[in-house]
């Protein structure tokens, strides 16, 4: 068993699909550790990439059927035998993930985690579709909103300074929450929706109004821009 002072997890922002959008100090993070804990969603390159003989990986879905709790105590456990674990996730820990609560369950078991920041899904993917966040010919803005709140966003939409929102929707209640606000709103016509699936944006019709969109996961973004 390895000494309690001498074990520590990683919690490391990724790119599921491109292990080039890692930031250096997370690939260094990767290199250091002795396991690696990931979703089988990482696609073949990206675990071809990091996988070596030094190296263990184990996958989520193996350890647990839910991504929480159930998931980390297993991980907890595993430190009995590896002294640096890096779990990879597929966004931001914080902004994608739910790496705050993982940070804090790790802390109160008295093992030093760390958080190694990635990028946000939904900005990587307006970027692999040439669409940027903020226009500065016009001086726009953007709003993130995490957690989702109905009343907090029932006012930004109707802020007629509002152009751009970035929503965490954690599950799928919050998504029809979310539309049938935008549904009854007056200014419904002058809002573009767009989800990130699959490193495409995808256009949401208002009209259905209680529909999750084809290959539609959660916890996913969506994007709200207003137009004129």
């Amino acid at each position: 068993m390895i000494s309690q002072t001498k074990k520590k997890i990683y919690l490391i922002g990724t790119n599921a699909q491109d292990i080039s959008d890692c930031t250096l100090i997370a690939l260094q993070k990767i290199n250091d550790s002795n396991l690696l804990i990931l979703s089988r969603k990482f696609s073949k390159n990206f675990i071809k990439s990091i996988n070596s003989k030094d190296k263990q990986i184990l996958y989520e879905e193996d350890l647990s059927k839910i991504n929480g709790e159930s998931l980390w105590r297993i991980i907890f456990e595993l430190l009995d035998e590896h002294r640096l674990i890096s779990h990879l996730i597929d966004g931001d820990p914080f902004l994608d993930s739910f790496g705050e609560d993982e940070l804090f369950f790790f802390n109160n078991m008295k093992i030093d985690c760390e958080v190694v920041p990635g990028i946000i899904k939904a900005v990587n993917c307006l970027n692999k579709n040439s669409k940027l966040l903020t226009d500065r010919n016009k001086n726009s803005s953007v709003t993130f909103m995490k957690p989702f709140d109905k009343n907090k966003f029932e006012k930004i939409i109707n802020n007629i300074y509002f152009e751009k929102l970035l929503i965490f929707l954690s599950h799928k209640n919050e998504y029809k929450q979310m539309k049938l606000v935008l549904y009854k709103s007056k200014q419904k016509d002058k809002f573009n929706l767009h989800l990130p699936i699959k490193n495409r944006l995808r256009r949401v019709n208002l009209n259905f109004k209680h529909k999750n969109p084809e290959n539609l996961t959660f916890p996913n973004y969506i994007i709200i821009e207003r137009y004129e």
